[in-house]
Protein backbone atom coordinates (compact mmCIF):
# COMPACT_ATOMS: atom_id res chain seq x y z
CA UNK A 1 0.00 0.00 0.00
CA UNK A 2 1.10 3.37 -0.16
CA UNK A 3 -0.25 6.08 1.77
CA UNK A 4 -0.04 9.65 2.12
CA UNK A 5 -0.58 12.02 4.76
CA UNK A 6 -2.48 15.39 4.41
CA UNK A 7 -5.56 17.52 5.41
CA UNK A 8 -8.85 18.59 4.96
CA UNK A 9 -11.78 17.04 2.35
CA UNK A 10 -15.09 18.17 1.41
CA UNK A 11 -17.50 15.21 2.60
CA UNK A 12 -19.30 14.11 -0.70
CA UNK A 13 -20.68 11.01 1.47
CA UNK A 14 -21.02 10.57 4.70
CA UNK A 15 -21.73 6.87 4.79
CA UNK A 16 -18.60 4.32 5.25
CA UNK A 17 -20.27 1.59 2.54
CA UNK A 18 -17.58 0.47 0.26
CA UNK A 19 -19.23 2.08 -2.63
CA UNK A 20 -18.28 4.25 -5.10
CA UNK A 21 -21.10 6.55 -5.73
CA UNK A 22 -19.04 10.16 -5.08
CA UNK A 23 -18.15 9.65 -8.72
CA UNK A 24 -20.00 7.36 -10.52
CA UNK A 25 -20.24 9.67 -13.39
CA UNK A 26 -16.60 8.39 -14.23
CA UNK A 27 -15.35 4.77 -15.13
CA UNK A 28 -12.32 3.00 -16.03
CA UNK A 29 -11.57 3.34 -19.63
CA UNK A 30 -10.32 -0.38 -19.57
CA UNK A 31 -11.51 -0.49 -23.36
CA UNK A 32 -9.29 2.37 -24.29
CA UNK A 33 -5.96 0.02 -22.74
CA UNK A 34 -3.57 -1.36 -24.76
CA UNK A 35 -3.74 -5.21 -24.44
CA UNK A 36 -0.08 -5.81 -25.38
CA UNK A 37 2.33 -3.08 -25.06
CA UNK A 38 3.05 -0.82 -27.32
CA UNK A 39 6.43 -0.44 -29.10
CA UNK A 40 7.14 2.54 -26.54
CA UNK A 41 5.80 0.73 -23.92
CA UNK A 42 7.78 -1.97 -24.04
CA UNK A 43 11.14 -0.15 -23.15
CA UNK A 44 9.45 0.43 -20.00
CA UNK A 45 9.50 -3.09 -18.72
CA UNK A 46 13.13 -3.19 -18.26
CA UNK A 47 12.83 0.19 -16.25
CA UNK A 48 9.75 -1.28 -13.69
CA UNK A 49 12.26 -4.68 -13.46
CA UNK A 50 14.90 -2.25 -12.98
CA UNK A 51 13.08 -0.48 -10.31
CA UNK A 52 12.35 -4.14 -8.62
CA UNK A 53 15.68 -5.35 -8.17
CA UNK A 54 17.06 -1.69 -7.49
CA UNK A 55 14.27 -1.68 -4.72
CA UNK A 56 15.54 -5.54 -3.49
CA UNK A 57 19.53 -4.52 -3.36
CA UNK A 58 18.59 -1.49 -0.75
CA UNK A 59 16.03 -3.35 1.89
CA UNK A 60 16.82 -5.14 4.41
CA UNK A 61 17.32 -8.98 4.34
CA UNK A 62 18.73 -10.01 7.77
CA UNK A 63 15.64 -11.89 7.47
CA UNK A 64 13.36 -13.35 4.24
CA UNK A 65 11.97 -10.34 2.42
CA UNK A 66 8.87 -10.10 -0.30
CA UNK A 67 7.23 -7.05 -1.94
CA UNK A 68 5.52 -6.54 -5.02
CA UNK A 69 7.62 -4.08 -7.76
CA UNK A 70 4.89 -3.42 -9.75
CA UNK A 71 2.41 -2.52 -6.70
CA UNK A 72 4.68 -0.23 -5.77
CA UNK A 73 4.60 1.64 -9.50
CA UNK A 74 1.15 2.07 -9.50
CA UNK A 75 1.00 3.45 -6.81
CA UNK A 76 3.69 6.06 -7.01
CA UNK A 77 2.23 6.75 -10.83
CA UNK A 78 -0.93 7.40 -8.97
CA UNK A 79 1.19 10.18 -6.56
CA UNK A 80 2.79 11.56 -10.01
CA UNK A 81 -0.34 12.04 -11.63
CA UNK A 82 -1.39 14.43 -8.12
CA UNK A 83 2.50 16.25 -8.65
CA UNK A 84 3.78 19.34 -10.20
CA UNK A 85 7.62 20.33 -10.83
CA UNK A 86 10.74 19.07 -9.33
CA UNK A 87 8.35 15.92 -7.58
CA UNK A 88 6.64 15.13 -10.88
CA UNK A 89 10.23 15.16 -12.52
CA UNK A 90 11.14 12.58 -10.18
CA UNK A 91 8.74 10.66 -10.60
CA UNK A 92 8.82 10.54 -14.40
CA UNK A 93 12.67 9.81 -14.00
CA UNK A 94 12.13 6.91 -11.13
CA UNK A 95 8.79 5.42 -13.37
CA UNK A 96 10.08 5.68 -16.77
CA UNK A 97 13.51 6.37 -17.28
CA UNK A 98 13.09 9.69 -18.33
CA UNK A 99 10.94 13.14 -18.14
CA UNK A 100 7.83 12.12 -20.02
CA UNK A 101 4.00 12.96 -20.18
CA UNK A 102 1.79 12.58 -17.46
CA UNK A 103 -0.34 10.52 -19.73
CA UNK A 104 2.62 8.43 -20.74
CA UNK A 105 2.88 6.74 -16.62
CA UNK A 106 -1.34 6.54 -16.06
CA UNK A 107 -2.34 5.06 -19.40
CA UNK A 108 1.37 2.63 -18.96
CA UNK A 109 -0.20 1.86 -15.49
CA UNK A 110 -3.83 1.26 -16.43
CA UNK A 111 -1.97 -1.11 -19.19
CA UNK A 112 -0.49 -3.23 -17.09
CA UNK A 113 -3.26 -3.27 -14.79
CA UNK A 114 -5.39 -4.68 -17.86
CA UNK A 115 -2.94 -7.21 -19.28
CA UNK A 116 -1.95 -8.55 -15.70
CA UNK A 117 -5.77 -9.41 -15.15
CA UNK A 118 -6.26 -11.09 -18.74
CA UNK A 119 -4.99 -14.47 -17.85
CA UNK A 120 -7.68 -16.92 -17.86
CA UNK A 121 -6.11 -19.90 -15.71
CA UNK A 122 -4.51 -16.92 -12.88
CA UNK A 123 -5.83 -15.27 -10.61
CA UNK A 124 -4.40 -11.31 -11.14
CA UNK A 125 -6.50 -8.60 -8.97
CA UNK A 126 -4.82 -5.48 -8.84
CA UNK A 127 -7.04 -2.89 -7.05
CA UNK A 128 -6.46 0.94 -5.96
CA UNK A 129 -8.17 3.44 -3.30
CA UNK A 130 -7.98 7.28 -2.89
CA UNK A 131 -9.17 7.20 0.55
CA UNK A 132 -9.44 10.88 2.80
CA UNK A 133 -10.38 12.77 5.50
CA UNK A 134 -13.82 14.50 4.21
CA UNK A 135 -11.39 17.84 5.37
CA UNK A 136 -9.72 17.38 2.52
CA UNK A 137 -11.08 18.55 -1.04
CA UNK A 138 -10.10 16.75 -3.62
CA UNK A 139 -9.58 18.45 -7.00
CA UNK A 140 -12.60 16.95 -9.74
CA UNK A 141 -9.38 16.11 -12.79
CA UNK A 142 -7.52 13.89 -9.94
CA UNK A 143 -10.85 12.08 -9.05
CA UNK A 144 -11.47 11.51 -12.13
CA UNK A 145 -7.94 10.48 -13.77
CA UNK A 146 -7.80 8.00 -10.26
CA UNK A 147 -10.82 6.31 -11.75
CA UNK A 148 -10.58 6.43 -15.16
CA UNK A 149 -6.53 5.40 -15.65
CA UNK A 150 -6.45 3.41 -12.15
CA UNK A 151 -9.97 1.82 -11.56
CA UNK A 152 -9.55 3.74 -8.34
CA UNK A 153 -12.30 3.58 -5.18
CA UNK A 154 -12.04 7.47 -4.22
CA UNK A 155 -13.58 7.48 -0.61
CA UNK A 156 -14.33 10.42 1.77
CA UNK A 157 -14.85 9.30 5.28
CA UNK A 158 -14.97 11.28 8.93
CA UNK A 159 -11.60 10.67 10.22
CA UNK A 160 -12.62 11.87 13.45
CA UNK A 161 -14.21 8.50 14.15
CA UNK A 162 -10.70 6.89 13.91
CA UNK A 163 -11.99 3.01 14.24
CA UNK A 164 -14.28 3.26 11.45
CA UNK A 165 -12.00 4.52 8.77
CA UNK A 166 -8.70 1.78 10.17
CA UNK A 167 -12.08 -0.66 9.63
CA UNK A 168 -12.82 0.85 6.73
CA UNK A 169 -9.58 0.69 5.16
CA UNK A 170 -8.29 -2.56 6.72
CA UNK A 171 -11.82 -4.33 4.82
CA UNK A 172 -10.90 -2.86 1.51
CA UNK A 173 -7.10 -4.17 2.23
CA UNK A 174 -8.79 -7.62 2.94
CA UNK A 175 -11.02 -7.96 0.87
CA UNK A 176 -8.86 -6.90 -2.15
CA UNK A 177 -6.03 -9.70 -1.06
CA UNK A 178 -8.50 -12.53 -0.31
CA UNK A 179 -7.55 -12.10 3.52
CA UNK A 180 -3.63 -12.47 3.35
CA UNK A 181 -3.25 -8.93 4.65
CA UNK A 182 -5.88 -8.51 6.67
CA UNK A 183 -4.17 -5.48 8.96
CA UNK A 184 -2.94 -2.91 6.67
CA UNK A 185 -3.44 -0.01 9.32
CA UNK A 186 -3.22 0.18 13.03
CA UNK A 187 -3.76 3.89 13.79
CA UNK A 188 -4.20 6.97 11.21
CA UNK A 189 -1.41 9.00 10.83
CA UNK A 190 -2.92 11.50 8.10
CA UNK A 191 -5.78 12.56 6.23
CA UNK A 192 -5.02 10.93 2.57
CA UNK A 193 -4.16 7.48 2.09
CA UNK A 194 -3.71 6.56 -1.42
CA UNK A 195 -3.09 2.34 -1.59
CA UNK A 196 -2.70 0.03 -4.63
CA UNK A 197 -3.47 -3.59 -3.90
CA UNK A 198 -1.92 -6.53 -6.35
CA UNK A 199 -3.42 -10.14 -5.26
CA UNK A 200 -2.35 -13.19 -7.48
CA UNK A 201 -3.53 -17.21 -7.24
CA UNK A 202 -1.99 -20.07 -9.66
CA UNK A 203 -1.77 -23.23 -9.76
CA UNK A 204 1.45 -25.09 -10.72
CA UNK A 205 0.99 -25.97 -14.57
CA UNK A 206 2.45 -29.46 -12.94
CA UNK A 207 1.63 -29.68 -9.36
CA UNK A 208 3.89 -31.09 -7.39
CA UNK A 209 3.15 -35.13 -5.85
CA UNK A 210 1.69 -33.95 -2.56
CA UNK A 211 2.99 -37.34 -0.95
CA UNK A 212 6.59 -36.76 -1.86
CA UNK A 213 7.00 -33.74 0.38
CA UNK A 214 9.09 -34.61 2.98
CA UNK A 215 10.81 -32.54 5.87
CA UNK A 216 14.61 -31.97 5.01
CA UNK A 217 17.43 -30.07 6.40
CA UNK A 218 17.84 -26.36 5.52
CA UNK A 219 20.81 -24.46 5.95
CA UNK A 220 20.77 -20.90 6.70
CA UNK A 221 23.50 -17.95 6.02
CA UNK A 222 24.74 -18.13 9.91
CA UNK A 223 25.76 -22.05 9.44
CA UNK A 224 22.58 -22.89 11.53
CA UNK A 225 20.00 -25.36 10.28
CA UNK A 226 16.23 -25.61 9.98
CA UNK A 227 13.73 -28.39 9.35
CA UNK A 228 11.33 -27.28 6.49
CA UNK A 229 8.99 -29.12 4.40
CA UNK A 230 10.41 -29.87 0.80
CA UNK A 231 8.46 -30.47 -2.56
CA UNK A 232 10.04 -33.04 -5.29
CA UNK A 233 10.13 -33.35 -8.46
CA UNK A 234 11.79 -34.44 -11.51
CA UNK A 235 10.71 -33.66 -14.80
CA UNK A 236 11.33 -31.53 -17.86
CA UNK A 237 12.11 -27.88 -17.24
CA UNK A 238 13.22 -24.43 -17.86
CA UNK A 239 16.68 -24.44 -16.25
CA UNK A 240 19.57 -22.09 -16.72
CA UNK A 241 22.85 -22.15 -14.51
CA UNK A 242 26.32 -19.93 -14.96
CA UNK A 243 29.49 -19.94 -12.62
CA UNK A 244 27.10 -17.77 -9.91
CA UNK A 245 23.96 -19.29 -9.75
CA UNK A 246 21.24 -22.10 -10.87
CA UNK A 247 18.05 -20.94 -12.34
CA UNK A 248 15.05 -22.95 -12.47
CA UNK A 249 11.76 -21.30 -13.97
CA UNK A 250 7.99 -23.35 -12.93
CA UNK A 251 5.45 -22.22 -15.24
CA UNK A 252 1.58 -21.75 -13.89
CA UNK A 253 -1.41 -23.08 -15.98
CA UNK A 254 -1.60 -21.50 -19.30
CA UNK A 255 2.07 -19.99 -19.69
CA UNK A 256 1.35 -16.69 -18.74
CA UNK A 257 2.78 -16.24 -15.74
CA UNK A 258 5.66 -18.18 -13.73
CA UNK A 259 7.79 -18.52 -11.11
CA UNK A 260 11.43 -18.30 -11.22
CA UNK A 261 14.27 -19.61 -8.39
CA UNK A 262 17.71 -18.65 -8.43
CA UNK A 263 19.87 -20.57 -6.49
CA UNK A 264 23.22 -19.39 -5.40
CA UNK A 265 26.30 -21.84 -6.13
CA UNK A 266 28.64 -23.23 -3.34
CA UNK A 267 30.99 -20.11 -1.98
CA UNK A 268 28.53 -17.86 -3.21
CA UNK A 269 25.51 -15.80 -0.96
CA UNK A 270 22.27 -14.50 -1.92
CA UNK A 271 24.28 -11.13 -0.20
CA UNK A 272 26.09 -11.13 -3.81
CA UNK A 273 23.78 -12.32 -6.07
CA UNK A 274 21.43 -9.58 -4.98
CA UNK A 275 24.63 -7.02 -5.70
CA UNK A 276 24.98 -8.36 -9.35
CA UNK A 277 21.39 -8.98 -10.30
CA UNK A 278 19.66 -6.32 -12.21
CA UNK A 279 16.68 -5.92 -15.01
CA UNK A 280 19.39 -6.71 -17.25
CA UNK A 281 21.31 -9.81 -16.14
CA UNK A 282 17.97 -11.56 -14.83
CA UNK A 283 16.50 -10.74 -18.84
CA UNK A 284 20.03 -12.29 -20.32
CA UNK A 285 19.53 -15.25 -18.31
CA UNK A 286 16.23 -15.61 -18.65
CA UNK A 287 16.50 -15.50 -22.46
CA UNK A 288 19.18 -18.71 -22.53
CA UNK A 289 17.35 -21.39 -20.04
CA UNK A 290 16.69 -24.60 -21.96
CA UNK A 291 14.78 -27.42 -21.12
CA UNK A 292 16.18 -29.92 -19.44
CA UNK A 293 15.59 -32.90 -16.89
CA UNK A 294 15.21 -31.47 -13.47
CA UNK A 295 15.50 -33.46 -10.04
CA UNK A 296 13.86 -30.06 -7.89
CA UNK A 297 13.64 -30.01 -4.19
CA UNK A 298 12.07 -26.67 -2.92
CA UNK A 299 10.48 -25.64 0.09
CA UNK A 300 7.14 -25.30 0.61
CA UNK A 301 6.44 -21.99 3.04
CA UNK A 302 4.18 -19.22 3.49
CA UNK A 303 6.58 -15.78 4.30
CA UNK A 304 3.79 -13.97 6.66
CA UNK A 305 2.67 -10.66 6.52
CA UNK A 306 6.36 -8.80 5.70
CA UNK A 307 6.19 -4.58 5.87
CA UNK A 308 8.64 -2.95 4.05
CA UNK A 309 9.20 0.87 4.53
CA UNK A 310 9.79 2.07 0.99
CA UNK A 311 10.13 6.14 1.89
CA UNK A 312 13.65 5.69 3.09
CA UNK A 313 14.96 3.62 -0.23
CA UNK A 314 12.81 5.88 -2.91
CA UNK A 315 14.58 8.79 -1.66
CA UNK A 316 17.97 6.87 -2.43
CA UNK A 317 16.56 6.11 -5.27
CA UNK A 318 16.02 9.71 -6.37
CA UNK A 319 13.17 11.02 -4.77
CA UNK A 320 14.38 13.60 -2.81
CA UNK A 321 11.96 16.69 -3.40
CA UNK A 322 8.88 14.31 -4.16
CA UNK A 323 9.08 12.58 -0.24
CA UNK A 324 10.01 16.28 1.40
CA UNK A 325 7.66 19.12 2.29
CA UNK A 326 8.72 21.26 -0.46
CA UNK A 327 7.03 19.30 -2.73
CA UNK A 328 4.22 20.10 -4.91
CA UNK A 329 0.80 18.12 -4.94
CA UNK A 330 -1.31 20.75 -5.83
CA UNK A 331 -3.07 18.59 -8.26
CA UNK A 332 -4.33 16.41 -6.17
CA UNK A 333 -5.80 19.72 -3.82
CA UNK A 334 -5.19 23.15 -3.00
CA UNK A 335 -4.83 22.63 0.70
CA UNK A 336 -0.74 21.98 2.01
CA UNK A 337 0.13 18.40 1.72
CA UNK A 338 3.45 16.45 1.96
CA UNK A 339 4.09 12.71 1.44
CA UNK A 340 4.94 11.35 5.36
CA UNK A 341 5.36 7.44 4.76
CA UNK A 342 5.09 4.69 1.87
CA UNK A 343 5.18 1.76 3.07
CA UNK A 344 4.32 -2.00 1.58
CA UNK A 345 2.85 -5.14 3.21
CA UNK A 346 3.23 -8.62 1.02
CA UNK A 347 2.96 -12.20 1.95
CA UNK A 348 3.34 -15.22 0.11
CA UNK A 349 2.34 -18.87 0.08
CA UNK A 350 3.85 -21.44 -2.10
CA UNK A 351 2.75 -25.35 -1.60
CA UNK A 352 2.66 -28.08 -3.77
CA UNK A 353 -0.64 -27.14 -5.74
CA UNK A 354 0.71 -23.36 -6.51
CA UNK A 355 1.18 -19.85 -5.19
CA UNK A 356 -1.11 -17.37 -3.75
CA UNK A 357 0.48 -13.87 -3.04
CA UNK A 358 -0.62 -10.46 -2.31
CA UNK A 359 0.82 -6.76 -1.64
CA UNK A 360 -0.46 -3.24 -0.41
CA UNK A 361 1.61 -0.17 -1.30
CA UNK A 362 -0.01 2.55 0.84
CA UNK A 363 1.27 6.16 0.27
CA UNK A 364 0.34 8.19 3.41
CA UNK A 365 0.13 12.57 3.34
CA UNK A 366 -0.12 14.75 7.04
CA UNK A 367 -1.64 17.90 6.67
CA UNK A 368 8.35 -27.79 -26.15
CA UNK A 369 9.05 -31.53 -26.65
CA UNK A 370 12.62 -32.08 -26.14
CA UNK A 371 15.02 -35.19 -26.11
CA UNK A 372 15.30 -36.88 -22.59
CA UNK A 373 18.69 -36.22 -21.38
CA UNK A 374 21.03 -38.74 -19.81
CA UNK A 375 22.16 -37.59 -16.89
CA UNK A 376 19.24 -34.88 -14.70
CA UNK A 377 20.65 -32.22 -13.28
CA UNK A 378 19.81 -31.97 -9.94
CA UNK A 379 18.36 -28.40 -8.57
CA UNK A 380 18.49 -28.34 -4.44
CA UNK A 381 16.96 -25.47 -2.77
CA UNK A 382 18.20 -26.28 0.66
CA UNK A 383 19.95 -22.71 1.19
CA UNK A 384 19.08 -19.13 0.95
CA UNK A 385 17.75 -18.50 -2.93
CA UNK A 386 15.95 -15.49 -4.73
CA UNK A 387 12.51 -15.94 -6.18
CA UNK A 388 10.56 -14.18 -8.68
CA UNK A 389 6.87 -14.08 -10.35
CA UNK A 390 6.92 -12.78 -14.00
CA UNK A 391 4.13 -12.09 -16.18
CA UNK A 392 5.72 -13.93 -19.67
CA UNK A 393 4.01 -11.69 -22.50
CA UNK A 394 5.65 -8.45 -21.14
CA UNK A 395 8.28 -9.29 -19.03
CA UNK A 396 6.92 -7.77 -15.86
CA UNK A 397 8.20 -8.87 -12.09
CA UNK A 398 4.99 -8.95 -10.21
CA UNK A 399 6.89 -10.23 -6.96
CA UNK A 400 10.24 -10.48 -6.21
CA UNK A 401 11.45 -12.27 -3.18
CA UNK A 402 14.06 -13.86 -0.83
CA UNK A 403 13.57 -16.85 1.42
CA UNK A 404 15.83 -17.23 3.88
CA UNK A 405 14.64 -20.08 6.32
Amino acid sequence: SVVFLGCNHRNEQTDTAATDTDIAEYAFLSEQANTKLSDEQVKNIPVLNGFGFELLRRMELSEGRVFSPLSAYIALGMLADGAQGKAYEELSQLLLGKQSAREDINAFCRDMMVIADKSENVKVAIANAIVSNQTLALKEEFRKTGKEYYDALVKSLDFSKQTEAIDFINSWASEKTNGLIPNLLNSLEGDLYMMNSLYFKAQWANQFNEGSTAKATFHKEDGSTVEVDMMKDDDQLSYYENESFQMLTLPYRDGTYSMTFILPKEGKSVGELIRNLDANSFAEAYSHKEYTRVKVLIPKFDSGVIKTDLKKVLGEMGLQTALSAEADYSRITDSPISLSDIFQKARIVIDENGTEAAAVTVEVFPSSAEPEPQKPVSFTADHPFIYAIRENTTGAILFLGVFKG
